[in-house]
């Protein structure tokens, strides 16, 4: 057997090499809900899909109006931006969202 095949099949290389998604998401609030138990409620329904809300801040716009910065890392699946984007367009309290940026980390 080769020093290949043998580190192929080590048990310290298995378990999951999947890489991060970083991704940073800008949520205009609407001003319903406070933004902590918006961000609650987005730890508990991300964390199902391995999504965590690494940090976020509040940033007033004007008008009594505010946006939540959000940043996010999760598994770098195809379709994981399609969820977190489907969550947030469930969310009471968010009127509105777009992607800023995403990378691998």
């Amino acid at each position: 057997m080769t020093m290949y095949a043998q580190l192929a099949d080590s048990e310290d290389l298995k378990g999951d090499f999947m890489g991060k998604l970083g991704l940073v998401f800008r949520a205009i609030l609407d001003g319903e809900r406070k933004p902590s138990d918006i961000v609650e409620e987005l730890k508990k329904r991300l964390g199902e899909f391995g999504v965590e809300v690494a940090d976020y801040r509040e940033e007033p716009i004007g008008f009594g109006v505010s946006q939540l910065e959000l940043f996010l890392v999760g598994p770098d699946k195809e379709e994981i931006s399609d969820k977190v984007e489907q969550i947030l367009g469930e969310v009471k309290g968010i009127s509105s969202f777009e992607l800023d940026r995403i990378s691998r980390v």
